[in-house]
Parts: structure tokens; sequence; C-alpha cells
């Protein structure tokens, strides 16, 4: 029965190795934000889905007591120290975030996402996360974050087209976050999903400076099998490296990103696919990038 057979590959995996588990937006609905989900429900409709998803996510992940959701609450920031190497801080950008800028998610020119008062983690937890930089007790500092924190322009010719669903569309809080690690020298890394994509690129306190201070770097990680096989989006890929000078890596091929530590050094390498949807695919690196612990940024 391929059922149990997964159920045994899953069970030997969590044996093998810790998990540390983080939500993002298709564990409830898509691109659900604070109290707001789809137009097709109410508020009260899409809170009582939102507690039945908090509370299938603890019943099913490896999540410590303190987690236990109450009702559509639910505690998913947290962090955890590995010896004086690194600190693992896990966000959490859904629950608490004001809903996405110029009339909900989508890629387009959007002004009010640079406001001040739009929150991706609301104060509270913007807060803990600051403390948390100021302490610098290891070496490294790892964010474990749902969207792509980066500036993705998109578009030509000066359009500044930008995802509202991603921290692009909260602009001052990315602000408030990188300034903080930079003032902090945190030696960010911060580890990301979403996008189904391979990306890595520095994380700059204004990226609209090619000179502004890096503040740490990005690692987003492909998915294991969503979106099959992955196209080669070889116009987007350029579009995308053209405008966004921070941006040193896109590849949409399936995989997963290993991350090495060590007091002088952070090695992230990118291992690929050429094909999911049948067997006999040989894996490979696409992709090595390495950031000294006394010099900020990507090193190829």
């Amino acid at each position: 029965d391929i059922r149990i057979a997964r159920s045994a590959e899953r069970a030997a995996a969590h044996a093998m190795h810790p998990f540390v588990v983080a939500m993002d937006d298709h564990d409830v609905i898509n691109n659900w934000a604070g109290d707001q989900g789809s137009p097709r429900l109410s508020q009260r409709q899409f809170l009582a889905l939102r507690a039945a998803a908090f509370q299938a996510f603890y019943e099913h992940c490896p999540l410590r007591p303190e987690a236990k959701p109450s009702g559509a609450a639910i505690k998913l920031n947290r962090s955890f120290a590995v010896a004086g190497l690194l600190r693992l801080i896990v966000v959490d950008s859904r629950q608490f975030r004001s809903p996405q800028a110029c009339g909900g998610p989508g890629v387009k020119v959007c002004l009010e996402a640079n406001d001040d008062d739009r929150t991706m983690l609301g104060g509270p937890q913007e807060a803990w996360l600051e403390r948390l930089l100021r302490e610098r007790h290891s070496t490294w500092t790892v964010l474990g974050n749902q969207v792509a924190m980066m500036q993705l322009l998109h578009g030509d010719n000066g359009a500044r087209m930008v995802n509202t669903d991603k921290w692009d569309g909260y602009a001052a809080a990315r602000r408030r976050l990188l300034n903080a690690a930079a003032n902090a020298g945190a030696n960010l890394v911060v580890l990301t999903g979403d996008s189904h994509r391979g990306i890595a690129g520095n994380l700059t306190v204004d990226f609209d400076d090619p000179d502004a201070k890096i503040a740490g770097v990005e690692f987003i990680a492909t998915s294991i099998s969503s979106d099959r096989d992955g196209v080669p989006e070889a116009e987007l890929r350029a579009m995308l490296l053209r405008n966004n000078p921070q941006m040193r890596f896109y590849d949409t091929r399936r995989g997963y990103t290993l991350c090495t530590f060590d007091s002088e050094r952070c090695v992230a390498e990118y291992r690929a696919l050429d094909f999911v949807s049948r067997p006999g695919a040989a894996i490979r690196s696409a992709a090595t990038f390495t950031i000294l612990a006394d010099r900020p940024g990507l090193q190829p």
C-alpha cells in the first residue's frame, strides 16, 4: 500500500533528523492574511476554517505542547539555540500581518506597500524578533521565513511591479527588520520557501542603493514536488536578474537546499533534479554559495 510506504518513509525521516516546521498560506487557504481569508467566506467562516487548520497542523506536525492551538490562534514563532554556533528563529508571517496592499495579493504597481504602518509580523512579534537579533549569543542568526524577503521587482522600463503577498508588500516592516539585523551585526541567513523556485540573493538595508549595507542573505528553497518538473522561465529569469542586482541565482527545478554552518562560514548548496515526474533523475549541484562570518554577503 503506497500510503503505508509513505508513512514509513516519513517516520524514518523524523527518526533520523530533527524537523522544525513553519506554516504558510496553503495550510489554511491561499494567500490568507490575519483574519482575512477568501471573499467566498465570511470572517466567521474563515476563522472556523483557520481553527480547524491549526488543529490539524498541530496534530500532524512535530510541534511542542506550547504550540497547541486555542481556537483560531496558535503560537508558531519560536527560537532554538544550537550551542554557540547559531540561533534558529522561526517567524509567523501569516497570523498577524496586515491585509495585502492595493486590493489584495498579486503582482502590481503598489505605492501603499511602502506605508509605515503596514506589518508582516505584528507589533509584539516584531519586537520579539528585534530583541533576539540584538542578543547575539551565537555566530549565526538563521531565520525560518515563509515568503520572499528580498526585493523582487517585476516589469521593465521602471514599472516597479511587486508581489504584494511577499515582503515587497510590507516594505517598511522589512526595512525595520533588516536595519535591526545590520545594526546588531547578526550574520543573518534567511531561509525561505513558498516560491517553488531556487533563488539566492543579498538582503540590504536599501535595495534601491547599490552601495547600501548588506544586512544578510536569503536562500529561497525550491519545492520537492510542487509544479512537477518546473519550466525553464528563461525570460522571467532574465527580467528578474536584470531588475534586481542583489539577486544572484534563479532555478525552477525541484530539489532542496543544503546549508552547512561552522564558526567561519556558511555554505549553501542548491541540489536539483532535471525531472521528478518519473524515476531515475540524478541529483546534482545547481549552485553553491559561501558566506563568511566576518564578511556579509554571498561569495560564489
